[in-house]
């Protein structure tokens, strides 16, 4: 398919770079001239079936719109990442809670998460970026309403539990109990007129 042929050229591609850096490639293999060598002969072969699949104009193309939508969603979750950070890094509980009450780490991962301020403003500034991040989450969404719905029904439906579990009365009120938990990030979701507006 097209999607794994891109895999492979981006595989290529990560060999044939990671050789061209010297300084990257000794780190890589701890120094050992040996298996630096070795990893060359490796970037040589993979340069070309790199070159080979290069001449494909098509598949080349197809590659470039699949690797900046990879991009994209990589700094997606860069974004996410980095807010959910800020939000323990501004909160006295999460962040003792997340570095265990150690003041040391507590303000190492402050100072971690404030040196990634200037990326998040880079990156939310990006407006076809955050459109994309929108329309990604929106789909995520969806996606988890349209389980929880049907987790929610099954678990209304003795008959149908029984055939999946084989009647184990002990899976059954698991698994009821599970969905139950997850009924208020249900409603929270339903009430979103515009997300089930995008859902439809």
């Amino acid at each position: 398919s097209t999607k794994s042929q891109c895999k492979e050229v981006a595989k290529l591609t990560a060999i044939t770079d990671l050789a061209a850096n010297a300084t990257k490639l000794s780190d890589h293999e701890d120094g050992n001239a040996t298996k630096i060598a070795e990893f060359q002969a490796k970037a040589s072969n993979a340069a070309t079936q790199l070159a080979t699949l290069s001449t494909n104009t098509t598949l080349m193309t197809a590659c470039l719109q699949i690797f900046a939508v990879e991009d994209m969603e990589d700094d997606c979750d860069e974004m996410t990442a980095i807010q959910k950070a800020q939000v323990i890094a501004a909160n006295q509980t999460l962040l003792a809670e997340k570095t265990k009450n150690n003041a040391t780490k507590a303000a190492e991962f402050q100072a971690k998460v404030s040196a990634k301020a200037s990326t998040l403003a880079t990156l939310s500034s990006n407006t076809t970026l955050t459109a994309f991040c929108a329309v990604r989450d929106d789909e995520q969404s969806c996606k988890a309403m349209a389980k929880l719905v049907k987790e929610q029904d099954l678990a209304a439906n003795t008959t149908a539990l029984n055939d999946k579990f084989n009647s184990d009365a002990t899976k059954v009120s698991h698994f009821q109990a599970k969905v139950s938990e997850k009924a208020t990030k249900l409603q929270t979701l339903m009430s979103n007129t515009t997300l089930l507006d995008t859902c439809q």
